[in-house]
């Protein structure tokens, strides 16, 4: 039986969610307030719902390794890098599914699920609770778009991911492409400041995820703190 659990709050019209820990039937305080932190800045609810459970399921991880977050952080970097991996494989055997059945969880997903545990580990640093994490390395690059208006993008990168797995798809042609980014920017300029603002994070995640497909997952970023972003 899982010791923790997502749950669910309403405050208005806007939904908050939390982690609940079945055996002192506490909620987890820092997880929590990080989903808070998550809506407050207008992530989607499903985006935040999906940052819940891969806390939930490292939570998990780490209620088997009997650790608490402060222990992971004063790690040293070898140490560190070793416990986030053997995560990755927990994972991969499918321990946070109720078959436990290992192959069930592409390599993608795993990494997806750290990378969401890195960004509550920043959020973390971030506000004083922890000592930041040895193994993420900072970085910084400045890419130009359509339009040539360049923007700095700060990250923090992990060397341990699993590699991406082969997909048996079409390349896309340079004219689905352009069509595509084409339909994107007139997107982008009908959006209102408000909605821009609700879809930023995730269109900043999407440029990373880009990035990676192109160069490699540990070339770029698993969480971004953008320094300039000029779509707009």
């Amino acid at each position: 039986m899982k010791r923790y659990t997502v749950e669910t709050a309403a405050e208005g019209t806007t939904k908050y969610f939390y982690i609940m820990d079945g055996e002192t039937l506490e909620i987890a305080l820092l997880p929590s307030k990080y989903l808070k932190h998550k809506i407050k800045a207008n992530l989607s609810p499903n985006t935040v719902k999906r940052y819940a459970f891969s806390l939930c399921c490292y939570m998990e991880y780490m209620a088997e390794k009997e650790l608490e977050f402060p222990a992971v952080c004063g790690m040293g970097y070898e140490e560190q890098s070793s416990h986030f991996t053997q995560f990755l494989y927990w994972l991969k055997e499918g321990c946070h599914t109720e078959k436990k059945k290992t192959g069930d969880t592409d390599n993608g997903t795993c990494n997806a699920y750290l990378k969401d545990v890195f960004g509550f580990y920043l959020f973390m640093a971030e506000c004083g609770y922890v000592p930041s994490l040895r193994v993420l390395s900072y970085s910084q690059i400045t890419v130009p778009n359509a339009a040539g208006v360049k923007r700095t993008l700060r990250c923090r990168s992990f060397g341990g991911y699993m590699k991406a797995e082969e997909r048996n798809v079409r390349a896309a042609r340079e004219e689905e492409i352009i069509a595509t980014l084409q339909a994107l920017y007139e997107y982008l300029k009908g959006m209102g400041e408000e909605e821009w603002n609700g879809y930023r994070e995730n269109a900043e995640r999407f440029l990373a995820s880009e990035f990676a497909a192109s160069y490699g997952e540990t070339a770029f970023a698993d969480v971004l703190v953008p320094e300039i972003v000029c779509w707009k």
